[in-house]
């Protein structure tokens, strides 16, 4: 009986979605034209990466930047870029292959 329940159990865990979880960024206001964007905090349910993407069309474009993140929360977590955006960008969080969450991050040309 025991071990049908321990089965059961890890079955039921290897099922359950990633994305299922809370997992989020902090950042609440525009960036500078700098090439380091800024997230605060991030929050993840696993070990995985921000990507950070230009916003081209309303569509992800052109992968400029990205960082590991552990689970957990991460604070300060800072993406460089190759260069300062042109306008805004696109914050990717994933994991084991799936996007846990995703933010658009206003950059500020003035």
């Amino acid at each position: 009986m025991k071990n049908v329940l321990l089965a059961t159990l890890l079955a039921t865990l290897g099922t359950a979605s990633v994305a299922s979880a809370d997992s989020y960024f902090s950042i609440t206001e525009a960036q500078g034209d700098s090439a380091i964007i800024e997230l605060g905090s991030v929050v993840s349910d696993a070990d995985g990466s921000v990507d950070v993407y230009t916003l081209e069309g309303g569509e992800l474009g052109t992968l400029i930047g990205s960082r590991s993140v552990h689970a957990g929360a991460n604070t300060n977590v800072r993406v460089p870029v190759n260069s300062a955006p042109v306008g805004d960008v696109v914050a990717v969080l994933t994991a084991n292959g799936e996007v846990l969450a995703e933010t658009r991050i206003d950059i500020d040309r003035n």
